[in-house]
Parts: C-alpha cells; sequence; structure tokens
C-alpha cells in the first residue's frame, strides 16, 4: 500500500504538457460530445412515407428504449404511428423532425388505442428554412413527454402541430423561438392537449407563434404571448379559439418588445371558450397596447367556488358582442342581482350557463332579458338560487335542475330529456311556456300558475307534470286566462295544452283552479301510485288527492294502463268539478269497448 503521508498536493511537473495539450483539445472534445451524443440513435432512412415500427425504414432499427429518433432526411414523408405498432417500439428518447429543401416531414399518429412516448429533454419539430416544414398529425392516442416540445427553433424554421383527434400529456409548448424567422404553428380542431408548464407563442422576441382552436381542449397552467419588455426584437403572436375550441388556463400574459413592433393578440370568438380553474385568474396585458378580446364567445369556470362575474381581472380585457357566462362544476360569488341580455353594455354577459356536476348560480334576483338566455345541459344536481324573472329562452337538456326561488315566466322553458325541481312557486305568463320532450319531468312543490295563451310553444304532453312534499302539501295548479280549454273530447290536441302525466305524491293534494266551463285539464295519466286505489280506497283517496271544487273538470285518458285502477269511469267529485274519461283520438278505436261497458254500468258518484 502507497504511503498517502508522504503524496505532495502539487501535480508532477513531467504531467504538465499533457495536461495544457488536453487543455487546449478541450472544446473540441466539448464539440465533439454535442455532435456525437451517447444517446443512441435511430434516423428514418426509407426515401418515402412508412410505418413507425417497420425495422427496415431505420438506420438502427425502429425506435425502442430511450433511442433518439430522427426524421430529417430528404423528400416529403409521413411516418405512421398505428395500432399495430409492438409496445416495445412506443417508447424512445428525444424527437427531432426537420424538412428540408421544399419538402414536408411529417409524424402521423393514427393510433387510437395506443400510446407514445418521449423520455428525453428535447424534441424539436423544425425545418432547415422556407418552405420546408416539420409536423407532428395526432389523429388518436396518447402522445407523452416529459420534455419541452419546441415547434420552429432554427433560423427560419417551420414546425407545426396538427391535433385532430386523441391527447397529450406533456410539460411545455414553443411555438416560435428566439431564433429569427422562426414559425410555430397549432391547429386544433378536437382532442386534449394538457401541459404541466407554459404554453409560450411568439415569446422570445424574433420567433413568431400561431394557435388556431376550433375544437377540443388546451390546457395549460400559464400562457405567455409575445416578446417581454426586455427584449428588443418584436415578434408575431396569435392565438384565436372559435367553434368549439376551449382555452383552459389561470394565468394569460400578454407582451410586446421593448422597441413596441409585433404584435400580440387572443381572441376568444364565435363559441370559443376560456376557461378558468381559479375564481380569480391573472390576467395582463402590457401597457394596454397586445389585444386580448371576447367577442360572441364564452367565459367559463370548472371546479371553482365563488366566481366573480364582475371581476376587475377583465378590466383590459376587450368584450363584443354577446357572450356566456359559464359555471362548469362550479359556483359564482353572490351578488345582488344580474340581468342577462344583450344591448346592456360589452361587458354584460347575455347568457349563463350550467353544466357539470352541482354547478350553482346564486343571487337574490336573476333576470333573463328578452333577449338573454339560460342554458343548463349536461348537469347533474345543477342550482338556480334566486329569485328569477325570464322573458328570454331558458332550456334544459339531459341535466337536473332545482329552483330555489320563486321563477316567473314570459319566455320560453324547454326541457330535453331533463328533471326540473321546483321548490317555491311558479307563474307561467300570457306569453310563457312550458314544454318538454319524451322523458322530461316537471316536479312542482309549490304553486302553478299558467297564465299561457301559447298554443304552439306550449308542450307537455309526452312529459311528466309532478306534485309532491315541499313547504306546503296542497298545491293549486291555476289555468285562469290560459289556452288550457274545455273542449271536450276535441280537448286532446297539442294545442289545448295536455299534460302527459300528472302525478301526485302520498298526502299532497292538487287543486284544480280556472273558469268553470272555460277552462280544463287534460292529463294522459293520473298518477297516484303512492295511494291505496283498491275498490274499498279509491273513494278517499280521490277526495284527498284532488280538489275540484272551482267546477274545472280533469279529463284523463282510460286507455292507459296507468288508470286501470279507475275503471275507465267518470267521477263526480265534492264541489262540482268532474274526473272524465275520455280516450285520445289515436286511441279512440281501441277505447270504444271500455266506454261501452263503461256506459252499461252507469256513472259512477261520490258524494261531497
Amino acid at each position: 500500500m502507497p504511503d498517502l503521508s508522504k503524496t505532495s498536493s502539487f501535480p508532477d511537473r513531467r504531467s504538465l504538457p499533457l495536461r495544457r495539450a488536453l487543455g487546449s483539445l478541450l472544446p473540441a472534445i466539448v464539440m465533439l460530445g454535442l455532435l456525437c451524443p451517447s444517446q443512441a440513435q435511430t434516423s428514418w432512412e426509407a426515401t418515402g412515407s412508412g410505418y413507425w415500427k417497420d425495422a427496415g425504414n431505420w438506420s438502427s432499427g425502429a425506435p425502442s428504449g430511450t433511442t433518439r429518433v430522427n426524421i430529417i432526411n430528404d423528400g416529403s414523408k409521413t411516418v405512421t404511428v398505428d395500432n399495430e405498432t409492438p409496445t416495445a417500439h412506443l417508447l424512445f428518447g428525444d424527437l427531432y423532425i426537420t424538412g428540408k429543401g421544399s419538402a414536408t416531414n411529417e409524424l402521423r399518429l393514427s393510433n387510437s388505442d395506443q400510446w407514445l412516448e418521449s423520455t428525453g429533454t428535447t424534441t424539436r419539430i423544425d425545418s432547415a428554412g422556407l418552405p420546408s416544414l416539420g409536423k407532428i398529425v395526432n389523429d388518436g392516442g396518447l402522445f407523452r413527454s416529459t420534455g419541452l416540445i419546441r415547434f420552429g427553433y432554427e433560423i427560419n424554421g417551420q414546425g407545426a402541430l396538427e391535433m385532430i383527434s386523441g391527447k397529450w400529456e406533456v410539460s411545455g409548448i414553443n411555438l416560435g423561438s428566439h431564433n429569427a424567422g422562426t414559425q410555430g404553428t397549432l391547429t386544433m380542431s378536437g382532442g386534449s392537449i394538457l401541459l404541466s408548464d407554459t404554453l409560450r407563442v411568439g415569446a422570445f422576441g424574433k420567433g413568431n407563434g400561431t394557435a388556431t382552436i376550433t375544437g377540443g381542449i388546451l390546457a395549460a397552467p400559464s400562457i405567455l404571448m409575445g416578446a417581454t419588455s426586455s427584449q428588443s426584437f418584436p415578434s408575431e403572436a396569435m392565438v384565436d379559439v372559435s367553434a368549439t375550441g376551449i382555452l383552459e388556463t389561470n394565468s394569460i400574459s400578454l407582451n410586446r418588445s421593448s422597441t413596441n413592433e409585433g404584435s400580440t393578440s387572443l381572441t376568444i370568438r364565435d363559441g370559443g371558450t376560456v376557461q378558468f380553474t381559479s375564481a380569480n385568474p391573472t390576467i395582463t396585458i402590457r401597457d394596454g397596447v397586445p389585444v386580448m378580446k371576447i367577442r360572441d364567445g364564452v367565459v367559463s369556470y370548472r371546479s371553482v367556488s365563488d366566481a366573480n362575474i364582475a371581476s376587475g381581472n377583465f378590466a383590459s380585457v376587450l368584450f363584443e358582442g354577446k357572450n356566456t357566462f359559464r359555471l362548469n362544476d362550479s359556483s359564482n360569488l353572490a351578488v345582488a342581482g344580474y340581468l342577462f341580455d344583450a344591448n346592456q353594455g360589452a361587458a354584460n354577459y347575455h347568457r349563463l350557463e350550467l353544466t357539470g356536476a352541482a354547478a350553482r348560480w346564486q343571487s337574490t334576483t336573476l333576470t333573463i332579458g328578452a333577449d338573454g338566455a339560460l342554458s343548463v345541459f349536461n348537469a347533474t344536481q345543477a342550482t338556480i338560487a334566486a329569485s328569477t324573472t325570464s322573458s328570454g329562452a331558458i332550456s334544459v337538456t339531459q341535466s337536473q335542475l332545482g329552483w330555489e326561488g320563486a321563477l316567473t315566466l314570459q319566455g320560453g322553458y324547454q326541457s330535453d330529456a331533463a328533471a326540473s325541481l321546483f321548490t317555491a312557486d311558479v307563474t307561467v305568463g300570457t306569453a310563457g311556456f312550458l314544454a318538454g320532450s319524451d322523458g322530461s319531468s316537471f316536479e312542482f312543490r309549490g304553486n302553478l300558475t299558467n297564465l299561457s295563451t301559447e298554443t304552439d310553444s306550449f308542450h307537455l304532453l309526452t312529459s311528466t307534470v309532478a306534485f309532491t312534499t315541499g313547504a306546503t302539501e296542497l298545491h293549486h295548479l291555476d289555468l285562469t286566462g290560459s289556452a288550457s280549454y274545455e273542449l271536450g273530447l276535441g280537448g286532446w290536441r297539442a294545442d289545448n295544452q295536455a299534460m302527459g302525466t300528472v302525478a301526485i305524491a302520498l298526502g299532497n293534494q292538487l287543486a284544480l283552479e280556472g273558469a268553470a266551463g272555460v277552462n280544463a285539464l287534460y292529463v294522459g295519466a293520473l298518477d297516484l301510485s303512492e295511494w291505496a286505489t283498491g275498490e274499498a280506497d279509491l273513494e278517499l283517496t280521490l277526495q284527498s288527492a284532488l280538489d275540484l271544487s272551482a267546477g274545472v273538470h280533469l279529463y284523463y285518458d282510460p286507455t292507459r294502463l296507468e288508470n286501470a285502477y279507475l275503471s275507465g269511469l267518470d267521477y263526480d267529485l265534492w264541489g262540482g268539478g268532474q274526473l272524465r274519461a275520455i280516450p285520445e283520438p289515436s286511441a279512440l278505436a281501441l277505447a270504444c269497448i271500455a266506454l261501452l261497458a263503461a256506459v252499461a254500468v252507469g256513472q259512477k258518484k261520490i258524494a261531497g
């Protein structure tokens, strides 16, 4: 063993010339390392298009493990990853796609059931100048990457991503770089792009970035657009979201260079959505020169409590047209009142939307103007917690909606395969109407006043109208002044405001009111299924469930199986009103025998 106590701490002079020689070679060694990285590589060698999985198309076999992938040779081509690609070749390292000359080198993911993952630190989609192009097309499947993805990098380099369907889960994306003339382009019509880091669009000076989103969702914690004030070179940065496209973020920063050149714009238009997952998102617009515009677009909050519809964070945003405020699995910060209508100022929303789980609007009063709208779609346990007046359009589609305040309708209420629960009184004005498709239900825990004279729009013939226990068990259904007329056999008309099923919960009573001889209510089925309706109990049940003392008759269809317990008979209830059996015209032929039998038996009387 050497005697370490005698070892000098100074270098041996005889080794200095060698050290100086190595030192002089160090830059060359570093460059050699950059040019010849230790990461294994495989490069596309086929002269035309082909499949990623085919080993013969590559210099060192199909990609696998941590192999760096290069698609950089001459000639236009499309390299396709399909569903038949073996799992062993779906994992790889860095990715370089570079178009040359006038050619486009394209990687196409057409693998609805597959995934493709880069474990490297660099994905660069670029070209060697104009008009060549490097491109990725995603039309199904999942693409993952832990590294930064750059579209457009070298001088005049062009890189593009076309997102049609499928999903990306990646770190950050740069559209354009610090090199002059670069152009990064994103075109998105479907699918989802989920970033864990920043989306940068023309954010370096010199380079340009463009994102056009007409469908799908792009979600990033932050979005940085345009050259910063510390950069003297201008850039062009543009994001345009329209149709069904969604841009989700919590921080938006729009900048311009120190020379005040270039342009930066973010536009949400024509149905496009900007969505936030924070009640107070950050929107920064430097010197008010870059433009963020919302024109006929949607401002949405997802999974947020107390979203502020009057947030000052939007002070620098330019509003135009008719815009929508959406609560997606969210609630708003309660306000005294709000009017959703057009022509109320550019920053006033004209439409309110609820969707997702437990979406909730809350205010003391809520008004839907004549040119305003409320839309509830794909929502479970949505709530309107406000005293509401609407002369606009209300639509509830495949949803559950509860109303915690009184509702007055002078406009339409359209239900499509949806359930509506009204805990307070509902008044349908002369110009208002209720309409429901097959499977729709309207549950009233208070009173329903129907003044509607609408004959074409009012349609509940295939819906269920239920009266259930709430603050009261006595429910008044007032038809005074409505177009629900006493027409005898002719009352079974769609324009006579007939109802498909009327259900009365056990212990509740429906008091039918209106002008005797003028008004009547026609129902397909009278649902008393919670009550005892056997022969011995029927008299007491009808007296308890129905109050026809105003002399307004209630007609039911004896051909409906739900009404079998009524035996096709007429019933005189106390106070002058009758429960009458008259079949719908479509069932009249089938009902003839039943009616003749009823006549033979005679009319049954229930003494009051």
